[in-house]
């Protein structure tokens, strides 16, 4: 029986069983985070990551979660070009998108908004718990502030 061995920092020495990556959601529930294996229309990948960048957005007046992280992604992505399915000879449709994105109300993010701005890849967007709700002091909506962590994978094979 094939086992699939996890890496990363947090990983441990644990062997895994690919079946149970496909039947048990919890080893699989983020694509990149648990080390190099993700979950893909149900067949297991070799995941890469290979490039993570971070951003910050912010909604001023009218404390709307997805409007400060769709300005937090396009913080993060208007900075670069991000070539890497070319450089690996892949498609872009092929890159594993994950957006992080980090809110005080993660249940207000509307998550399809989010994912609407990448024009290529695989994105999943995953609403957490965090950034911060900065209260006025004229009393009216608190300042949110959102910050996001994307990352980018591809499933390289047995390269890399």
């Amino acid at each position: 029986m094939a086992h699939v061995l996890r890496s990363g920092r947090d990983a441990g020495s644990r062997r895994v069983n690919p079946v149970t990556l496909l039947t048990h959601k919890i080893q699989a529930r983020h694509p990149v985070r648990d080390g190099t294996m993700a979950q893909a229309r149900g067949i297991l990948m070799a995941q890469k990551r290979l490039l993570t960048e971070f951003g910050m957005g912010s909604s001023l007046r009218r404390q709307d979660y997805t409007e400060a992280a769709r300005r937090a992604v396009k913080d993060a992505l208007w900075h670069n070009s991000i070539n890497l399915a070319e450089l690996f000879g892949k498609d872009k449709s092929e890159m594993q998108i994950t957006v992080e994105v980090a809110v005080q109300q993660p249940e207000r993010i509307d998550t399809d908004t989010i994912a609407a701005i990448f024009p290529y890849g695989q994105v999943t967007v995953l609403p957490v718990r965090g950034g911060l709700d900065v209260p006025r002091s004229d009393g009216g909506n608190p300042i949110v502030i959102a910050n996001v962590a994307i990352s980018v994978a591809l499933d390289l094979g047995g390269a890399a």
